[in-house]
């Protein structure tokens, strides 16, 4: 029983370029079988969130290029409407883009938070539906505003709308409301 170990039962081990390392193991390049698999799916989890964050970008890319060209052709319309029929009647289609533009800026941010934090965040995505609805809104009081539209047979039907848009905006700003107010901070 030397001291070379094999009195021990225990076999030196050869390291690289087959020298001598004594009776512990050296880990091999990737460590254990279970560090193989753990490596496997870290790369894979790597090559996902990649993905996913080119396919957020790419939606990034497809909601500016939307909101630029929703600009564009609101404000040509809104030109060629006020030559035609003059400013007040071609206003309500221009705030109706210029929501609409708002909701895709609104959209933008929140695929931007998601991109940063890589996690899905609800709050976006009830101003989003705030401001929806706020639009609407908007569209069908400057579309019922006139005397005239109030003896129209489409008038009961806009204040039912107006009445269930108010429901909803009061339940999105109260779910904004409980989620400011319980969020958990972890």
């Amino acid at each position: 029983m030397g001291s070379d170990n094999h009195g021990a039962g225990i076999l030196p081990s050869l390291g690289r370029k087959g020298q001598r390392m004594g009776t512990q193991r050296e880990p091999d390049r990737f460590g254990d079988s279970s560090d193989i698999t753990s490596a496997a799916n870290s790369v894979r989890g790597r090559m996902l969130a990649r993905a996913e964050d080119a396919l957020y970008l790419l939606v990034a890319l497809l909601l500016a290029a939307l909101a630029l060209t929703v600009i564009a052709s609101g404000a040509a319309a809104f030109i060629r409407s006020a030559h035609s029929k003059g400013v007040q009647p071609s206003v309500t289609g221009m705030l109706n883009d210029v929501l609409l533009v708002l909701m895709l800026v609104e959209l933008l941010h929140t695929v931007r938070i998601s991109l940063r934090a890589h996690q899905l965040v609800p709050e976006p995505f009830l101003i989003v539906g705030l401001i929806a609805a706020i639009r609407r809104v908007l569209v069908i009081t400057a579309e019922q505003g006139s005397a005239a539209a109030s003896q129209a047979p489409s008038f009961h039907p806009a204040m039912v709308e107006l009445g269930l848009l108010t429901i909803l905006i009061l339940a999105l700003v109260a779910a904004l409301i409980a989620l400011s107010k319980f969020k958990v901070v972890g």
